[in-house]
Parts: C-alpha cells; sequence; structure tokens
C-alpha cells in the first residue's frame, strides 16, 4: 500500500475482507450443515449472522469504490483521481458501511425452537425472531436494493472502462501494424543504397581500368621510359549517403517510438482483473438474493422442496462464499508479483 503506483492500493483491504467474510461464511454454514436442529444458542447465531452480512456489504461496497478509481484512472486520466487521504477515508467508509448496515442483523435472527412431528422431537435453529418477520422482509429488500443498485453502477462503470481498453488495445495493434511497414520499407532501403554504392564501385574500376590501359598504350606508341602510372584518388564509398540515410533511419525510429508509446500496460491489468473480481462477485450473490426473495414469499419454501432439490438450494444459497475463495486465485492469474511472493512464503514454509 506504499507503493508509488495505486493500482495495488485496495487489494490488501479486499483481501481482509474476503478473509474474514469466509471465515464467517464458512463457519456459519458449517455450523448449520452438522447440527441443523441443535444451534449452539443465540448469541453464536446473532453474531456469525452479523459477521456474514457486514464482509458482504463490504465487499461489495469496495468493489464499487474501486470501479470508481479505476474508470477515473482509464476513462479520466486527467481529471480527478483519489489522493492517498480520500483511498484511506474509502477503506474505512468500507468497513464503517458494513458495520452500521449489519446491526438490524443483531435483531433479527436468534435460536428458535422447532418440533418434528413425526419423530415427536424439538430441536433448535438459527431463523427469524419471532414477530419480526414483517421488519426482516423490509430490512432484506432494502439491503438487496442497494447491492443491486451498487452491481448496476459497477456495471456502467466498467463497461466505459471496457469501451476504452478496447479502443487503446485497436490503436496499438494499429500502431504495431504501422511500425512494421516502416521496418519493412527501411530494410528496402537499404538494399537499394546497398546495391547503388557496389555499381558505382564497379563503375569506377571499369573505368580506372580502362584509363590505365589507355595510359600503357601511349607509353608504348611514343617510346618512353617506364613510369609509375598515376593511379586516380581512391574514393570512400563506405559512407556515401550513410549521413543522410542514418538521419533518416533515426528519425523514422524516433517518430515511430513516439506514436507507439505503450499505454501504461499495468493499469490495463489491473483493470482487466477488477473487472473479473467484480463479475465473479455478481454471478456468485445474484442466486442468493433470488432464493432469499422466494423463501420471503413462501414460509414453507424449503418444506416443499424434495432432498435433491433442497440439497442444490442450499448450494446455491451459500454461493457468495464462492466469491471470498475466488478472489486470490484471481489475484495470482493477473499479478506476477502476487505468485511470486506466494512461491516464496511457500519455499519458506517447507524448507
Amino acid at each position: 500500500m506504499k507503493s508509488k503506483k495505486d493500482d495495488r492500493y485496495f487489494i490488501p483491504a479486499l483481501a481482509v475482507i474476503d478473509f474474514m467474510g469466509s471465515a464467517f461464511a464458512s463457519t456459519f454454514s458449517l455450523v448449520q450443515n452438522v447440527r441443523p436442529v441443535m444451534f449452539p444458542g443465540s448469541f453464536s447465531c446473532k453474531f456469525l449472522n452479523y459477521g456474514t452480512s457486514t464482509f458482504i456489504i463490504a465487499s461489495l461496497v469496495l468493489l464499487l469504490i474501486i470501479s470508481i478509481q479505476r474508470y477515473q484512472k482509464i476513462c479520466r486520466p486527467f481529471g480527478f483521481q483519489m489522493s492517498m487521504s480520500v483511498k484511506r477515508l474509502a477503506i474505512f467508509l468500507t468497513f464503517l458501511i458494513g458495520n452500521i448496515l449489519s446491526i438490524p442483523v443483531t435483531i433479527l435472527y436468534q435460536t428458535v425452537g422447532i418440533r418434528n412431528q413425526h419423530f415427536n422431537g424439538t430441536g433448535t435453529t438459527c431463523g427469524n425472531a419471532p414477530g419480526m418477520e414483517r421488519f426482516g422482509d423490509i430490512y432484506r429488500g432494502i439491503i438487496i436494493f442497494a447491492e443491486v443498485l451498487a452491481i448496476i453502477c459497477m456495471s456502467f462503470l466498467y463497461v466505459l472502462v471496457g469501451r476504452k481498453l478496447f479502443k487503446q488495445f485497436s490503436l496499438s495493434r494499429k500502431l504495431k501494424q504501422t511500425a512494421r511497414v516502416d521496418i519493412a520499407r527501411k530494410e528496402i532501403l537499404n538494399n537499394n543504397a546497398s546495391d547503388d554504392i557496389n555499381t558505382s564501385k564497379e563503375e569506377i574500376i571499369e573505368s580506372s581500368l580502362e584509363e590505365e590501359q589507355q595510359q600503357n598504350t601511349e607509353r608504348v606508341n611514343r617510346i618512353v621510359p617506364k613510369e609509375t602510372p598515376r593511379r586516380p584518388p581512391r574514393r570512400n564509398f563506405s559512407n556515401v549517403s550513410t549521413t543522410t540515410y542514418t538521419g533518416r533511419q533515426n528519425s523514422c525510429t524516433s517518430s515511430v517510438g513516439y506514436e507507439n508509446r505503450p499505454v501504461s500496460h499495468s493499469a490495463r491489468r489491473y483493470s482487466l482483473m477488477f473487472m473479473v473480481i467484480s463479475l465473479v462477485a455478481i454471478l456468485c450473490f445474484i442466486p442468493p438474493w433470488i432464493l432469499i426473495l422466494l423463501e420471503s414469499k413462501n414460509d414453507y419454501f424449503w418444506n416443499n422442496l424434495s432432498y435433491s432439490a433442497a440439497q442444490a438450494c442450499s448450494v446455491i444459497r451459500r454461493l457468495y462464499i464462492v466469491n471470498h475463495i475466488a478472489n486470490p486465485f484471481i489475484y495470482g492469474f493477473f499479478d506476477s508479483k502476487f505468485r511470486h511472493e506466494i512461491k516464496r512464503i511457500l519455499c519458506r514454509c517447507l524448507k
């Protein structure tokens, strides 16, 4: 977080949220699966529900903040950018909003008794507190509406970011093609220049031989003493047109380099990474929300399901846990430095 580049700034905060969210959500789901009718106390029910809700909300809030930052960095690079103090305030508000919006959970949930008439037995489970059903439906509706609104905003911002990245990618391909054409043109000019130099050398050698032969003929005709023929001054052809061509080459290279400057590869890579993280979050949160709405409309929703359908719905109901677990793998895929640090830590632990 102290790096000069701010692309990784929010990753540690998001990693903490994922770690805590996966810890609370996994523990809560494990207790519900292992002890479905013997839930260990109201405090555990309230605490696990509160922690799970807090980090789900905090995750979505932070992803929304990250989408705003990526939009500013990619689409408005010369406009307002988040300063260090603003980013710290954003992280603080992320945890604050998650905690405040999860406070009603401590009132809505507690252990409630259930009775099985078939086995003539009673048990306890973590569910809605008696008399709070109406308030619970309103609260869940508000939370789901706010989370859906955050997802819509994220999607809109990332569509703009993706369009900008696509334009930059298309421009980069065009510049590379232009550079290839310029390189091929320079090679052709090099070949033509070398051919001209070789041709001029051959012509001068032939003319010098003819001149020497003519001088020898004149000496024989005049019967004069043998003299050493004067050789014409040698011309240096190694540098013919070198200065002119080199100047053209340098100017061509500099112009291509100037036009083909890379567009912040790091910013592009991290923008794609956060786009994938947000997409995974959307896919992991929408199915549980649908089940929550179905549960609120039908009090006997789970009782009317078959065993296989209940198992499938249980998996979908806890699909949000995948969002917290998948993010480290996404980090490792897009960030080579993250992979290197993980390998270094594992090698140190295995020694």
